[in-house]
């Protein structure tokens, strides 16, 4: 090759990563023609670079760009003898975005491979589950009889659905897969598939018959009961648990005399037994604690919120560990004799609760007082119980020279929001120099629904900032979905931009305000952002968003449904099947409100030590930072329903708790 030839390629590949930056997906690049085909030849060539970083993005890119053919030939070549695990699952990444029927062989020995690792077992599986095909269902049940592969087969299988399931019935008559082929007929939730699993629940040996029961748990069918029923006094301690377990599920009241039976004579099954009873028949569960509750129950009780079981809540209320948690069960159960109980007692979670009862819509509750507490804590609390002056109390408080006061009166003012205190809002926010408290004024600009009080200019200037770009995208979003013209282009650019930041937090808003915004041209980023994306809380907000700008043409579906079965995290998978419109269950819609409320109490490594700040995030997406008060309590209140993860971080400029 002569060197103005080397040039002229060297110009080329730079000219095709420059129109990669410009076109923000792969699918706009692959559209370029000979610049796609060209960074696919670069990249066939690079497979067999000495080092392994360069292997790897090269396999990675040839997920994307090139001839298929070309580029499957060349990464299965690469597979056969390639060494290093982290090449190889690149690989495997790039063979699963190809999904070519071709390559279902090399990937069941991958997950077959005793030493593969558990990630790359997992990765191999999930590229089968891509291909979608019967031919990939086959072959991914037959990997159920395979010990150290069941795992990965069954989470692969769960993301093939529908398309699973023949094969997996038939396998329920196959001693060596008839557990994993349960535990996966479980997590699809076909309701079809009740018969099949309790014909086997009722003759399966133990471990077989504990899948099938969870299974029958998790599809909650009365169809199962009966099955479930045949096995609640079996003389495996396992197999009887897992009944019980189910029959939380399934069961009816006429059931509580045979749980009660195995209260008494199987101590064993305690937890289990009485979590039946109180799904079957509350009073009777509340009755048998009524003397005392044994601690291996209170976890389970003060998750309960049956009026049943307001007596033994109140008992727990001045206990440190289940007492907070017992406080917001009375709070939510909201009946007299609850809000009483936690009138009787003097405990700061009782008050927190006592004012999340209020805000609920139960009556004030007598002695509820604020005024004896921390200014900070009392007027969170006046706001949380939506007093009448608590909207007043917060616009004066703006204006204090300490920053937790004003933070808190932000906060309280998004607890209680008034229109009328977006004047104050919108002052505090252009001059607001803590990043705490700005938070919390652009949670509560969005809130009060503060649309003009702010100009783009500020907001864009608060989304350049990692510390409060996140709160800042959320609320400008919210507050001008409807943007035309300039300030549309301007917002879209800006959020665009902070897809890219380095902090997730940062990313994961980006991608809830594309969907706020309906922003449909943005759907390639947020795909391409998918695929490229290592951290699975950014991923959920990325597919809330792709299920907010639904629905899609077929084109996307077909994206989306891949997406979904190569995804290791099952609460994003969910999302994008959902935004794919293949979801049976109902989930939380961004923004949604609820009436779930949660308490946390952080205590500090040491005296002196600094309060870490408390991240959360929450089941629609939402990534929330907030501090706690000078005590270390922090409530949520109008939660959605599922899960929630909790972490705590260090404070900006503060070491590590």
């Amino acid at each position: 090759m002569t060197l103005r030839t080397r040039r002229t390629t060297r110009r080329c590949v730079a000219a095709a990563a420059a129109l990669v930056a410009l076109a923000g997906t792969p699918g706009a690049l692959a559209q370029q023609g000979w610049l796609a085909r060209l960074m696919g030849v670069r990249s066939v060539h690079e497979l067999g670079a000495s080092d392994a970083a360069t292997r790897a993005a090269a396999a990675r890119r040839l997920g994307v760009w090139g001839a298929p053919e070309a580029a499957v030939e060349a990464l299965v070549e690469q597979m056969r003898h390639e060494e290093d695990a982290s090449v190889r699952i690149a690989i495997v990444e790039a063979l699963a975005r190809r999904a070519h029927p071709a390559t279902i062989a090399l990937l069941a020995a991958e997950v077959e491979s005793v030493s593969a690792g558990e990630y790359a077992r997992r990765k191999a599986a999930l590229a089968l589950a891509s291909i979608g095909t019967q031919t990939a269902a086959r072959r991914l049940v037959q990997l159920l009889g395979v010990p150290h592969a069941e795992e990965a087969a069954v989470d692969a299988l769960v993301r093939l659905d529908a398309v699973a399931v023949p094969w997996l019935e038939r396998a329920l008559s196959d001693p060596e897969r008839a557990r994993g082929a349960a535990a996966a007929l479980g997590r699809i939730g076909d309701p079809t598939t009740v018969g099949a699993l309790s014909a086997l629940a009722v003759r399966a040996p133990p471990s077989v018959a504990v899948a099938a029961l969870d299974a029958l748990g998790r599809l909650a069918d009365a169809e199962g009961r009966h099955a479930v029923l045949a096995r609640l006094d079996d003389p495996s301690d396992e197999v009887a648990r897992a009944a019980l377990e189910a029959l939380a599920r399934v069961g009816v009241r006429e059931d509580a005399q045979r749980v009660l039976r195995v209260l008494r004579q199987r101590p064993v099954l305690l937890e289990s037994a009485w979590v039946a009873l109180a799904s079957v028949a509350p009073d009777r569960a509340a009755a048998w604690i009524a003397r005392e509750v044994p601690p291996m129950l209170r976890p389970r009780l003060v998750a309960l919120r049956d009026p049943s079981f307001v007596a033994p809540l109140a008992a727990l209320l001045d206990e440190p560990e289940h007492g907070p948690a017992a406080a917001l069960a009375l709070a939510e159960i909201g009946t007299p004799d609850a809000l009483a109980a936690l009138g009787r007692s003097s405990s700061r979670h009782a008050l927190i609760a006592r004012s999340v009862a209020a805000r609920l819509g139960g009556e004030r509750p007598t002695g509820f007082d604020v005024m004896g507490l921390a200014p900070a804590t009392g007027l969170l609390l006046a706001a949380t119980a939506r007093l009448g002056d608590a909207a007043e109390r917060a616009v004066a408080a703006l204006g204090s020279s300490n920053a937790t006061m004003r933070a808190a009166a932000a906060r309280a003012l998004t607890l209680a929001p008034d229109p009328d205190a977006c004047g104050p809002l919108g002052r505090a926010f252009t001059i607001e120099r803590d990043a705490e408290v700005l938070r919390r004024l652009a949670d509560a600009l969005a809130a009060c629904r503060c649309e003009g009080d702010v100009p783009i200019g500020i907001w864009l200037d608060r989304i350049r900032s990692d510390a409060t770009a996140p709160e800042a995208v959320l609320a400008v979003s919210a507050l001008h979905a409807a943007a035309e013209g300039r300030n549309r282009r301007r917002l879209i650019e800006a959020f665009r931009a902070a897809l890219r930041a380095d902090h997730p937090r940062v990313r994961a808003a980006a991608a809830l305000a594309h969907g706020r915004l309906r922003d449909a041209s943005g759907v390639g980023t947020l795909l391409h952002a998918l695929a490229e994306e290592p951290e699975p809380a950014v991923r959920l907000a990325i597919a809330r968003a792709l299920e907010v700008l639904g629905p899609h043409a077929d084109a996307i579906r077909d994206r989306l449904r891949r997406a979904a079965r190569m995804e290791a995290d099952d609460a994003v998978a969910d999302l994008l099947d959902r935004a794919a419109g293949l979801a049976r269950r109902r989930l939380a819609a961004m923004g949604d409100a609820g009436d779930r409320t949660m308490t946390i109490r952080v205590r500090r490594a040491s005296d002196g030590a600094v309060m870490p700040l408390v991240e959360v995030l929450l089941p629609d997406g939402r990534w929330l930072r907030l501090a706690p008060d000078e005590d270390g309590w922090l409530w949520l209140v109008d939660l959605p329903s599922g899960s929630v993860h909790v972490r705590l971080v260090a404070p900006e400029h503060a070491s590590a708790p």
